[in-house]
């Protein structure tokens, strides 16, 4: 499906998952906090939304109780944006770590494998990207860039 490309702000959708989320973090007594100012980017902001959704379902799954979620947005260097989503879960496993983003791969019992597939692949569509990396005193900060309007108008 093509993009439905607009003016977007990130930190707006980023507040607007977390709203969506707080059930399911109250049920997992997993605090979310939300980091983010106007961060304006051109984008389909459903499809970004939807990589975000992902990528807070698999913060919040992996959080013990009594852990927080954060979701910080800034602007990238240049143009664009960059989302950190933050846990202090487990972290991936180093045998995995390169096989996460592979569909049907997951460390869930009950997982698809397919979440950190869409994500990647919807942020590319933008000309942009998903990466995970190990987080300073445990857990994974999943990272989400989007880049500015190019000259021209399209993303």
């Amino acid at each position: 499906m093509p993009l439905a490309v607009g003016d977007s702000d990130v930190g707006a959708l980023c507040r607007e998952v977390a709203a969506l989320h707080e059930g399911m973090a109250r049920e997992r007594a997993v605090e979310i906090a939300v980091r983010a100012g106007r961060v304006p980017v051109r984008c389909d902001p459903r499809k970004a939304r939807q990589v975000l959704i992902n990528l807070v379902q698999n913060a919040l799954d992996a959080s013990p109780p009594g852990a927080a979620v954060e979701i910080e947005a800034e602007p990238a260097a240049g143009r664009g944006a960059r989302v950190r989503v933050l846990d202090r879960g487990r972290g991936v496993a180093p045998a995995v770590a390169g096989a996460v983003f592979s569909p049907g791969v997951t460390t869930k019992p009950a997982g698809s494998g397919l979440g950190l597939t869409i994500a990647r692949a919807l942020a590319r569509q933008h000309g942009g990207d998903v990466e995970l990396s190990a987080r300073d005193g445990g857990g994974t900060a999943a990272v989400v860039t989007l880049p500015g309007a190019a000259a021209g108008g399209a993303p």
